[in-house]
Order: structure tokens, then sequence, then C-alpha cells
């Protein structure tokens, strides 16, 4: 359920004017005004408790009045539940839940409990994205996050999402934490340094107060000019002599000092009181009918959820307001300071603060908050507790069922906390893991401390085979506990296959076979056996015996398994063999996957694929943005692998862009698996050739090819740097060579292509084998219903293919450089729509010669007009007027325009006549006109 007391609640003080912060709000400015400008801007405050964090974050509330200002403030005692932190931001704008689709909507209501839930991470942070979107639309939106270390995990994830999603929106976050905290976001940075002396003086003036001089310079220094400690001790003699008694005199520990001095006020605090501001200090969402039923009821009492009188908790809090211990908010009711609640929790007792954490358990339950009651049931445990171990296991399983495997994994991690039995413990730490696996970065701690409580052979074995599998999944070597045994030894080779492939460990491949082939039908029911089909597909790439019905068995199997690392894996294998139908489908369902069991780690790899099959299909500024943000966010969600997919997909997609090799590869991890330092040999030979330097691309891939064919690899790798290799001599002038090496990679291919990559493989090698005369043959078969159909960037690349090897034996007569022409002519064109400069200028360099050789050259060619600036040439020759290109080519008169006046620049005329007569000296036309 959602309180509607709590909707909206800030807790907030009246902003005054700060001093000694002109730095820090300068910075604040500059990033609000780059949201109003719709460019997103967030930053992380950090400094001591009581430096002014809070104070800087209210202050920039207070002087942005255009802005809808949402407020959400961390709680120790409450960062163990779910999303708790969203759920109290996004109150204020459950007004716009019916403008997001179907789904996003349905989702977002589960995490505010205005619905059923509706699980995924993914799912939810696109979700609250696009909420926030649409509300920044009517007015601008300011997230201000206070206490954020104590936010729970999974708002964090979805905050730190955002950050990568609101890029162009007016939405403006900020953030304070401690100092030693940092937040797994991409937030600016900024730290609250302490008051000097006349800053400190200046604060105090404006409260009302003065300090001696001396005094003040000495509680300066004490309290390294935190500016809290400064003015409680300018309001209280008692606190200054506490804080200044302390000989230590470490600067550092103001904030301590100061917690222990509110400690000593409170000690002022009635029983009634007493009680109130600890049961307060525990639940940062209680409101004065939740603080009423906590009150009365005693220990074992049932709390009756409506006749609570509240007028015994409402005489409490304006007692306490009053001593400036709590604030109110409607019907809301937080401390003051997140200082005093250290405070009031360091006065208390551990019998005491059980006692309350049980009574606002029982509060909760009555009001109809059964999850936060398991919470409070939790912080009010003694020890171990194996009724409320049970409760959260069940809780826990509960969640699996609704396939939210991050509560899940969170809830069996507690459970084992509080289990007494030891084999037990393991247990529930192996199901934390195990849910955890893409929803959390603690999946590797989960397994070490299950591996220490686990007492059974069977046990440890479990365990070693899932911490092979992460370990494997993040391109590592796991840890050998001790030799696998025989019944595992088929699973153990399916966890690794992966391992093997990146690392092209080939030697190994034919046990690994051996292996998953003697899996029996009792172990086939293991979880881990779903990576079966596509273990056996990554060991035939290795070895040359991938065949078609293995690729079928995993595309078949993709939707059969409602796992996302299966779905992962395959679209992995599939992109390798050039499978972008294939691979696109798989990562579309573990998107879903994802999105359904809360697997947000999974996002770097998904984005990461996704962004090769753009490159691939020739969208390369789309895959050059989703590969920069897969490498952003890898880091923090997955780790080795997907960062080097990630950069190596980032890094084809600029230099297909014209950037040089060695300015792409800068993002690279500095060890990347054996396969990707493959691709990237290959990604730097296609540079070179792009840049006309075919002969120095060859010095690269040559030894490549020995390399590759040294470690005994057979099957698509050491093939297509084969063919690599083919065409790079083709280019550089060696035909022979070429030829010889192309036929040698058509009869390793076989009849049949197993794959699409072997069929895009066979083309080019058809086309580099081919005799001259049947040049315009093999580009009818290959270009008209080739593997480049349906793919702008193959079918240029093809298409300059075609153009090269019909060009390598010379520009001899009209015809060959006629078929020449033609389709360098076409190839450039396609690569400047790609916007792949340095491939078109070496196409559109053979068009030009091409068309020179044939003397059918046209002007346009030489001059190096785009594919607009050609329309445009083309309509002026016909004597067209500003006004009537415009209409005909559907732009506007300014565009025409501007277009011109480079055509001129490039045509080296001052005016539309001299244009004409340069076009018309190479066309023949007469003008007309319109």
């Amino acid at each position: 359920m959602t309180d509607p007391e709590l909707r909206g609640a800030e807790l907030r003080g009246p902003a005054v004017t700060l001093v000694g912060r002109t730095r820090e709000l300068a910075r604040l400015r500059r990033l609000v005004e780059d949201a109003r400008r719709s460019r997103a801007g967030a930053a992380v405050l950090s400094g001591a408790p009581g430096v002014g964090k809070t104070a800087l974050l209210e202050q920039i509330g207070a002087i942005c009045p255009d802005f809808r200002v949402l407020w959400v403030r961390g709680s120790p005692r409450f960062s163990g539940v779910p999303l708790a932190a969203l759920s109290v931001l996004l109150e204020p704008l459950t007004g716009y839940l019916d403008r997001l689709s179907a789904p996003r909507r349905a989702v977002v209501e589960g995490a505010l409990a205005l619905g059923p839930p509706v699980t995924g991470e993914i799912a939810l942070a696109t979700g609250v994205a696009d909420l926030m979107r649409i509300a920044a639309r009517d007015r601008p939106l300011l997230l201000l996050l206070d206490d954020a270390q104590h936010l729970d995990d999974g708002s964090v994830a979805v905050l730190g999402f955002l950050s990568t999603q609101l890029q162009n929106d007016q939405v403006a976050a900020f953030a304070a934490v401690p100092d030693h905290v940092r937040l797994d976001t991409e937030y600016e940075r900024i730290r609250v340094e302490g008051l000097a002396v006349d800053d400190a003086r200046a604060m105090l003036a404006q409260h009302g107060l003065t300090l001696g001089h001396d005094i003040l310079t000495e509680l300066v220094r004490a309290t390294a000019g935190n500016p809290l400690a400064i003015l409680e001790s300018a309001r209280s003699p008692e606190i200054t002599d506490f804080v200044l008694s302390d000989h230590a005199r470490v600067p550092s520990a103001a904030s301590a000092r100061l917690v222990r001095a509110y400690s000593h006020q409170l000690t002022a605090l009635s029983a009634v009181e007493r009680r109130a501001a600890v049961l307060i200090a525990c639940e940062q969402r209680l409101t004065l009918e939740m603080l009423a039923g906590a009150l009365t009821g005693e220990d074992d009492a049932p709390v009756d959820p409506i006749g609570a009188d509240t007028g015994l908790a409402r005489a409490t809090v304006d007692s306490l307001v009053a001593r400036d211990v709590a604030r109110t908010s409607g019907q809301a009711v937080d401390v003051r300071h997140p200082l005093i609640r250290q405070a009031v929790l360091a006065m208390v007792g551990a019998d005491e603060l059980r006692h309350a954490h049980a009574a606002l358990a029982r509060a909760l339950t009555a009001q109809g908050w059964p999850d936060a009651a398991l919470w409070q049931r939790v912080a009010a445990s003694a020890g171990p507790d194996d009724e409320i171990s049970a409760a959260l296991a069940e809780h826990a399983e509960e969640c699996v069922r609704r396939q939210d495997r991050a509560r899940a994994s969170r809830s069996f991690e507690q459970a084992a906390e509080l289990s007494t039995d030891r084999r037990t413990r393991a247990g529930l730490l192996l199901r934390a893991a195990v849910n955890a696996t893409h929803v959390s970065t603690r999946v590797g701690d989960l397994l070490e401390e299950a591996m220490r409580e686990a007492d059974t052979v069977a046990l440890r074995e479990e365990i070693a085979l899932y911490r092979a599998l992460i370990h494997s999944w993040d391109g590592q070597e796991p840890p050998r506990p001790g030799p696998v045994p025989d019944t595992l030894a088929p699973l153990h080779a399916a966890v690794r296959a992966q391992l093997m492939m990146v690392e092209l460990r080939v030697d190994e491949a034919p046990g690994a076979m051996s292996r998953l082939g003697a899996l029996t039908p009792a172990l086939a029911t293991h979880p881990v056996a779903a990576l079966v089909p596509v273990a056996r597909g990554m060991l035939g790439y290795l070895t040359g015996e991938l065949t078609a019905d293995d690729l079928d068995r995993v595309r078949r199997s993709v939707a059969a398994h409602e796992d996302v690392q299966y779905s992962l894996a395959a679209a992995l294998l599939l992109l390798f063999v050039h499978d972008l139908a294939g691979a696109r489908s798989a990562l579309a369902h573990a998107r879903g996957t994802a999105e359904r069991t809360g697997g947000l780690a999974a996002l770097p790899w998904l984005t990461a694929g996704e962004a090769w099959i753009s490159v691939e299909s020739g969208d390369l500024a789309g895959g050059l943005r989703r590969a920069g943000e897969a490498v952003r966010i890898s880091p923090v969600y997955s780790g080795r692998l997907s960062l080097a997919l990630a950069a190596t997909v980032a890094a084809r997609a600029m230099v297909y862009s014209g950037t040089p090799y060695d300015v792409a590869v800068d993002s690279l991890p500095p060890e990347s698996p054996a396969l990707m330092r493959v691709l990237l040999g290959q990604l730097r030979a296609a540079d070179l050739v792009s840049r006309g330097r075919a002969a120095d691309a060859v010095k690269i891939l040559d030894p490549l090819h020995r390399a590759v064919r040294g470690l005994g690899l057979s099957g698509p790798l050491p093939l297509s740097v084969a063919t690599d290799l083919a065409e790079a001599q083709l280019r550089a002038g060696r035909v022979l060579s070429a030829q010889r090496l192309a036929r040698a990679v058509r009869t390793a291919l076989g009849e049949a292509d197993p794959y699409p990559l072997a069929a895009v493989l066979r083309a080019r090698c058809t086309v580099i084998a081919c005799a001259p005369d049947e040049v315009n043959d093999v580009a009818a078969a290959v270009l008209d219903h080739g593997p480049g159909e349906g793919n702008a960037w193959l079918q240029a690349l093809l298409t300059l293919l075609v153009a090269t090897r019909a060009a390598a034996g010379g520009l001899r007569s009209p015809a060959i450089a006629e078929t020449v022409r033609r389709h360098a002519a076409l190839a450039a064109d396609t690569f400047e729509l790609l916007q792949s400069p340095r491939w078109r200028e070496l196409a559109a360099a053979l068009r030009d010669r091409a068309a020179d050789a044939a003397g059918t050259a046209d002007p346009r060619d030489r001059f190096g007009l785009t594919v607009r600036e050609r329309q445009i040439a083309q309509q002026v020759l016909t004597g067209a007027t500003t006004a009537t290109v415009a209409q005909r080519l559907h732009l506007s008169e300014k565009t025409v325009e501007g277009n011109l006046t480079r055509i001129y620049r490039k045509a080296q005329v001052h005016s539309r006549t001299e244009l004409m007569a340069r076009l018309q000296r190479g066309t023949g036309q007469n003008t007309g006109r319109d």
C-alpha cells in the first residue's frame, strides 16, 4: 500500500542565505541552468556529516521555483527495503502515470505499491525515465537525494541508470554523501569543505548568535569548520564546552563529537519523548498513526490499526519539535538532521533498540505494511533467529515465484545471516548467489561465503560449479578448490566453454566436447545443463565442427529458457558467426528476461550486443552511442569480458566512421581476451585498407593468419582472417596470391554454409578468385541475392570488392572501366549515406580513375560532391532556379543556397553560370529554362 500522507513529503526546513558556499552554489547553478536548456545534469556533494550538504540541497531547491523539487532522505534502517527510496521520490509524479505506456505504467505502479508487483529493474528504470521525461515537459525536475549512502541498492541502480538515459531532458539531480562513500553513478563530484573563521562568524550572525574571536577560532579549528557543530555549539554553552573539552582535537572527529554532544542533550528527554525519538529514528517513513500504534502497544499486545490514539503521539512530537529533535510535514515525522538520528540511536542500548523495532513491526503489520514490518522484525532480532530466517526465506521464495531476483537474493542473504544451522546458511547463501546472477555485483562474495559455510562434499561441489560459472562468464579462470568430480564434469565443461572460446583454447575443446557427451538424463535436469547446447556451439566454433543443426538448436533453445545468461551466451556465439537476426532475437529474449527478473547487471552485455548488430548493419552512429554506454556501465555492473566486448564494438564503429585505429582503441582494457585481440588485428588491417594502405594491411594480417593457424584453430575465425588477407593482397596488387588463398578458403568452407558468416566469406572469396571475364556474372550472383541483401554496410563492402577485382587486371577497355566505375560509384554513395568517409574516399578514388579511363568522367564526381550536393548540381544543370530546386527536392531555399555555396567552393567557381559551364563540359548536356 502507499500512504497518502507521505505523498510529496519533504521534511525540510526553511532555507537561508548560505555563506562560504559561493563555489559550490556556482557549480550547482550551472548544472541547473544546463537542465533548463534540456541538458540534464547531476552531481554528488561529498563532505563530513554536518558540513552543510543538506543546507546546500535546501538552498538550491529554494532558488529554483520553476522546478518541481523531489526529495528523499536515506536512512540506515530503511536501506534494506527494496526500492523504498524510489517509491518516496516518485510519489509526487503519480499524476503522470496515465501518460505512460501500459507495460511501463504497470511496472512503475508495482514499485509504488499502487498495483500488483511487476518485476524487473530494467523495465522499472526505463519506466521511471519515461515518467520523469513526461513530467519534466510540464515543469523541470530537481531531484535531491540526502544521505544517499543509505538508499537501497535497487533505487541507486535505477537512479544510476537514469543518469545515462536523461541526457536531453530538463532534469537535474543532486545527491549528498559522506566523504568515504562513492555512489555507483556517473554524477559529477563536488567536495564541500568546512568554513573559515570569517564565514563562520557571518553564519552565526544570520542566526543572531555571537562568539568571542578566540573561542570561535578554536571552535573552527576543533571542528574543521563544520557549520553544524559551530552553530550548535553557539546555541548551547554546554555543547561548546563538550566539543572543546575533547583533548584529541582531531578535526575529522568533529561530527563524532557533535553526535556525543547531541546524545548528552537527549538525556533530558522524558521517557515517552525518548521512546518516540527512538521510534522516529528507526523508521524514516513514519506517520503519526504509525507512531501512535508503536507508542501505545505493549510488547506482546496486538495493535489496533484504527483505534490507536494519536493524541499522545501528536503531543510528544510537538515536544520533540520544540526541542529541535524532530520535524513534521503533514502526518509525516522525521528527525531534524541525520546526526540527530545517529545521536538518538547511540544513546540507547541494544535491548531498547530491539524493543522499538519490535513495536514498529507490530504497528506496520497492523496498518498493512507487511514487507516493511518483516524488515523491522529482522532489525529487532537479538541474533540468529530461525523463525525470522524461515520467514525471510519464505518471502524470498515468493520473490522467486514473481521472478523478482534482486529482492529474492537480498532476502536469502539476510535469512542466511539469521539461521543457526551451518548447512542451512550455506544453502541460503547459494540461493542468494544464484538469484543475484546479473542483478548484483555481489555474486562472487556470496559464493565465497557459501563455500566457507558448506559442510558437505556435495554442497561444496555445487558451489564450486556456480563459482566456475561466474568466473568463466567474466572471462576469468575460476579458482580450483579441488579436482572436478566425474558426476559434475559435463556441467563444468558447459560453464567453461565460453572461457575456452574467448581465450581460443582449442587444445581443451575436444576433451570438453567429450565430457558434454557424457551428460546423463538425471544431470540434464540441473539448471546449469541449460548451457549445454550453446556450449557445444562454442566448442564447435573453435574446432571447425560447428554445424547448421548446432546453431538451430541454439536458436530454438533460447526461447525455452528463462535464463539471462543462456540468452546472452547464445547471442555472443551468433554474433561471432554473423547471424545478426538470430543474435537480435536472443538479445531481445535476454532483455525481456532481465526485465522480469531484475537483471540490471546484464545491461552492459545487452547494450554491447545491440551495438554490435547496429555497427555490422551500417548504423555506425547508433552503434557507437550504444557501445559507449556499455563501456561506461560495464565496470559498475559486469566486468572484464563485457567491457572488452563493448570497447571492441566501439572501436569498430569509430574506425568505420573514419577515426584512426590508434585513437579508437584508447578505451580498450589493457588485457583483452585472445579472441578480441584477433578481431582488433582485423580491425587494424581494415583501417589501413580504408586509407589506401593495403600493403601495410597485408603485413598485419599475414602474421595474424599464421598465429591463428598455429593455435590449431579451424572454422569461422581463421577463415575470416584468411579472407581478409586475400582481399588485402588483391588491393595491394598481389592478385595470384590472393586468388590462391581465396580458393583455399572456399575449399575449407565446403559445399554448405552452416552459418551466415560462411556465406559472407564464400561470396568474398568467389569475387576474389573469379577470372576477369567472370566478374559481371559473379557480381550479379553476389550482389543481387547474396549475403549483403538487406544489410547496407555489407552490400557496400561487397560492391567495392567487385569493383576492386574488376580493376585488378587494369582498366584495359571501356567496358571494364565502366564496370569498375558503376560499382565503385554505387559503393561510394552508400558509404556516404552510412557516414563512413574513409571507405567513401577509397571507393570514390577508384570510381574517378575508372571514369577517366572510360572517358565518361563526371565533373561532379571529381569535385567530391556529396549525394545531396550532386542532386542540387543536377538541378542547376537543367537551369532550375533556387526556388524550383527547393520545391523539387523538398528543401528550404536556405538549405539549397548553403549547398550551392559549398558546391561553388569545391568546383572553384564563383557563380551559377561558371558552375553550369564546368558541368556541361563533362556531360555534354544543354540547359533549359524551367
